[in-house]
């Protein structure tokens, strides 16, 4: 956790337009997984970036308006309402 701590930290210090994350849950508990996410998010927000995620982790889906969907054929983009962060929570019932 530590070193991906540090990652996130280097990726946003010159506060960038654009974030990308590729899998940044992947191999992280639950508790660990929802702290990157809200770090991630938070991150994005305060510095007014774009924040895209390239996941298989289904646990985060819920934290993003906008998915790709790119496993379908042609490329579908759905659309929900999503949660503040501060009311996010990884919901275990999402695990594959």
């Amino acid at each position: 956790m530590r070193r991906r701590s540090t990652c996130s930290a280097r990726a946003v210090i010159n506060r960038p337009k654009l974030l990308l994350a590729d899998e940044p849950t992947s191999s992280l508990d639950d508790a660990r997984a929802e702290q990157v996410l809200r770090l991630l998010i938070q991150q994005a927000d305060r510095h007014e970036a774009t924040l895209i995620i390239a996941t298989h982790d289904a646990r985060i889906a819920g934290a993003f308006q906008r998915h790709l969907l790119l496993d379908e054929q042609p490329p579908t983009l759905r659309q929900q309402p999503v949660l503040p962060v501060e009311a996010y929570a990884i919901d275990p019932s999402t695990r594959p």
